[in-house]
C-alpha cells in the first residue's frame, strides 16, 4: 500500500454570487449563436467554478485534519484522485455535484480476491483501519458511517445534509448549490511502486477496482488529438441528451460513448462543426459496446435497455438530418434560416438571429 502527501488548501472565500445575467445580444452568425448558448446556458460558471474548487481544497484540508486528531475517524494520507465531470471539465449547468476520492491509509492491511470483489485484511493489529473491521476484514460500509459521523462533529458541516448512500458519503451545504460525494479509496501499488488501481466501496461492505485516472487520460488524449474541441463538444452532447429526456443513460457511459465516437472522427474547423458531424458517426456506435475506459466494467452500455438503445439511435439520426440541413444554409450564408433550425432542435435556450 501507498503512503501519498498532500498540500494543505485554502480556506474558501466567503460565498459570493456566482451567476452571470444572460446576454440581451442576439448574434448574426451561426458560430456566435453556439458561442453565446454555450457561455450562458451549458457550461458552468467560470466563477462559480473557481468558488466549488476553493470549497473542495478546503473540504479535503478538513479530512486530513480530521483524521489527524480523532480516534475514531478513519485516517486518510492527504493524497486524492479527483473523478466525474467536474474534474473532467465537462460537467453542465447546473453544478450540483463534485466527485472526490480521498486515499485511506492502507497501512497493516492485506488484500484477498474473491471473484471480482476484494476483501481487505487486517494483518496487523496496528493497521489503521483496523477499528472498522468485521471478522478481520474492513468493513467498507463501516467506514462510510465513520466518516458521516466525523464530517458531522465539524461546525463547518454540523449544519449540512449528511448522508451515505452505498458507495459514498454525500455532503450537502445549505451556502453552495452543490454536493460533495466522497468516495474513500485504497490505493493498490504495482511492482514499480505506482497506484497500479484503487479500491472503493463496493455498497455490500467489501471494495471494489476503481481508476478514475483512465477515464481522464481518454478525455484529455482525444480532446487533444482534435485540437480541444472534444471537451466543450462533450459539453453539448451532454445538453442535447438532457434536453431529449434520456435520463437511462448515465452521464458517465454517454459521455464514454461520445468520446469513442469522436476517436473515430476527423477533426474539424470550429466546435458547432464538429458537434454536428458527431451526429452522423454515432448511430452506427449504439449497439457496439461502450468500453469501460479502466477495463473494469466492460461493456457501459449492457445494462441500457434495448428499447432505450433503439430510441437513441432514431433521435440521434433526427439531430443528424436538423445539423446537415442547417450547415447547408450556413454553407450558403443564410445564418437566419440556420440559427432557426438549431433553435428549434436545441430548444429556446438557444439564441435567436438577431
Amino acid at each position: 500500500m501507498v503512503l501519498w502527501l498532500g498540500s494543505r488548501s485554502p480556506r474558501p472565500s466567503p460565498r459570493v454570487c456566482c451567476s452571470r445575467p444572460t446576454r440581451d445580444a442576439m448574434p448574426r452568425t451561426v458560430q456566435a449563436a453556439f458561442d453565446v448558448f454555450r457561455a450562458d446556458t451549458v457550461d458552468l460558471d467560470p466563477s462559480q467554478t473557481e468558488v466549488a474548487r476553493k470549497s473542495r481544497d478546503y473540504l479535503l484540508t478538513q479530512l486530513r485534519e480530521l483524521s489527524g486528531f480523532q480516534p475514531s475517524f478513519p485516517k486518510f494520507t492527504g493524497g486524492r484522485e479527483l473523478f466525474g465531470s467536474f474534474a473532467r471539465n465537462t460537467k453542465i449547468r447546473p453544478l450540483d455535484d463534485i466527485d472526490i476520492m480521498p486515499i485511506l491509509d492502507a497501512a497493516g492491511l492485506t488484500l484477498e480476491w474473491s471473484g471480482t470483489t476484494a476483501r481487505i485484511k487486517v494483518a496487523q493489529p496496528t493497521a489503521t483501519l483496523a477499528t472498522w473491521a468485521d471478522d478481520g476484514y474492513v468493513n467498507s460500509r463501516r467506514v462510510l458511517n465513520a466518516i458521516k459521523g466525523g464530517l458531522s462533529t465539524l461546525s463547518t458541516y454540523s449544519n449540512a445534509d449528511l448522508h451515505r448512500n452505498l458507495q459514498a458519503v454525500t455532503l450537502k451545504l445549505s451556502s453552495y448549490t452543490w454536493n460533495f460525494d466522497l468516495v474513500p479509496s485504497i490505493s493498490v501499488l504495482n511492482a514499480a511502486g505506482g497506484t497500479d488501481y484503487y479500491l472503493i466501496p463496493d455498497g455490500n461492505g467489501e471494495w471494489m477496482k476503481s481508476d478514475p485516472r483512465k477515464a481522464q487520460a481518454l478525455v484529455t488524449t482525444t480532446n487533444q488529438a482534435h485540437k480541444g474541441q472534444l471537451i466543450p463538444s462533450l459539453r453539448l452532447l451532454k445538453y442535447w441528451k438532457h434536453s431529449k429526456g434520456f435520463g437511462g443513460i448515465s452521464s458517465f457511459a454517454f459521455e464514454t460513448f461520445c468520446t469513442t465516437v469522436f476517436q473515430g472522427m476527423f477533426q474539424h474547423p470550429n466546435i458547432h462543426l464538429a458537434f454536428g458531424c458527431f451526429f452522423d458517426k454515432a448511430p452506427s456506435h449504439v449497439f457496439v459496446p461502450w468500453p469501460d475506459p479502466a477495463g473494469f466494467s466492460g461493456d457501459l452500455g449492457s445494462a441500457i435497455p434495448h428499447e432505450t438503445k433503439t430510441l437513441l439511435q432514431e433521435r440521434l439520426r433526427s439531430a443528424s438530418e436538423v445539423a446537415n440541413a442547417a450547415y447547408r444554409d450556413e454553407s450558403a450564408g443564410d445564418h437566419e434560416s440556420s440559427i432557426a433550425k438549431w433553435r428549434a432542435h436545441l430548444g429556446n435556450d438557444f439564441p435567436a438571429y438577431g
